[in-house]
């Protein structure tokens, strides 16, 4: 026999070795501790324990790199590091536990997709535990921890985009409050207003915290308007006015920001492409609303008023055609209302480029996108009742 043949050999003996010594460990420390009916906050506190991280990350490690010597795949490719050992411990946290873990339960896909794992994965522990030799077990136990890692990242990365949804509605609730009457309290409710903008502070300090830069780009892309039936009715006029002053704010600075505008004019590209799903219909929206172009030529001063009368133009009569005749008039009536205003900002000599376009597409916001809206409400509704 071979020097290289026995050193592989011995190379297994000791992975398994090391796995079994490990997997031990892991039963005693923490699957008994969870199973033996611990309260939630105690087996927290476990969880976080750095002795026990250790010993599971090298229970995963050996069993990982054992399994790859005996049973190689080329779909085990999941790498094993300090990340995928915490998730591999919230598994019992999941299965035990998961009101705690998850809140209030939302039955979305993903939220089933993951617990289902969760369970094929306690599943597959249990088979092991009961026949540690069998490569074949092994294996396939490493195949779900892999599944359920993809899922929990999955579901980890929908909850964070959930409740930076959640926080970015919170946050311009807040701004309600600011935009109250103040004047006949103490100073003008200078103080309130101040631990107002506090708590907008540390909403925007959380969504960073979670999202990193991609979270605050969702916040700056959250647009307020298009969600209007979960807020109170009677606060939206004042809702869509702080919104439209912080779309003017981001667009009057120097150098211009477009993140609203960009945000609200994607808004309306998709409410289009969900109205009508015909391929040249979606072609042209695409290429007539370029987001990025748009905002391109208004903020470089080429956007011209024959481009913004040309796009009004084309929105009302898909309006027209997308609405019942019923409303033919109605709707004639909020074009005609919007082309007037529109033609006047034109004409301020006080406004700038920027300003006189900035305050065209806001006009068209508010005409068009109220309006869609409530025919694709009108649409998914009589879908329903005719499935």
């Amino acid at each position: 026999m071979s020097n290289a043949l026995v050193n592989h050999k011995v190379r297994i003996i000791q992975l398994l070795w090391r796995y079994n010594n490990y997997s031990a460990k892991i039963v005693r420390n923490y699957l008994h501790f969870v199973v033996g009916g611990k309260p939630f906050e105690e087996i927290q506190v476990r969880v976080l324990e750095r002795k026990l991280i250790s010993d599971c990350y090298n229970f995963l490690k050996y069993m990982f790199k054992y399994i790859k010597l005996v049973y190689p795949s080329k779909h085990l490719n999941i790498v094993i590091n300090a990340q995928t050992t915490k998730v591999y411990l919230v598994y019992l946290l999941l299965l035990y536990h998961s009101k705690q873990v998850i809140g209030e339960t939302s039955n979305s896909e993903l939220e089933k997709k993951l617990l289902y794992n969760v369970r094929i994965l306690h599943t597959k522990r249990l088979f092991i535990q009961n026949d540690k030799l069998n490569k074949k077990k092994m294996y396939e136990y490493c195949l779900q921890f892999q599944n359920y890692y993809i899922s929990f990242n999955n579901w980890k990365e929908d909850d964070a985009f959930n409740t930076i949804q959640n926080f970015a509605h919170n946050y311009w609730e807040l701004e309600l409050v600011t935009r109250q009457d103040f004047s006949n309290e103490e100073e003008g409710g200078v103080l309130i207003i101040e631990e107002v903008k506090k708590q907008q502070d540390n909403l925007l300090k959380y969504i960073e915290q979670i999202g990193g830069e991609n979270g605050i780009k969702q916040f700056n892309e959250y647009v307020p308007i298009v969600y209007t039936e979960s807020f109170v009715s009677n606060l939206r006029n004042t809702l869509e006015d702080a919104f439209w002053d912080m779309l003017r704010d981001e667009l009057y600075d120097v150098p211009p920001k477009s993140d609203k505008l960009k945000s609200t004019l994607r808004e309306m590209q998709n409410l289009l492409l969900q109205l009508d799903k015909t391929p040249s219909f979606q072609d042209e929206i695409n290429e007539l609303l370029d987001v990025d172009f748009i905002v391109s030529m208004i903020i470089n001063n080429a956007y011209d008023s024959k481009d913004l009368l040309k796009m009004v133009n084309y929105l009302g009569n898909q309006i027209l055609r997308l609405d019942s005749p019923s409303n033919d008039d109605e709707n004639c009536e909020k074009y005609e209302k919007t082309i007037d205003l529109i033609l006047t900002v034109l004409t301020i000599k006080e406004y700038t480029q920027i300003q006189k376009f900035c305050e065209g597409w806001i006009h068209i916001f508010k005409y068009t996108i109220p309006k869609f809206k409530e025919i694709l409400e009108l649409k998914n509704l009589i879908l329903e009742k005719t499935k």
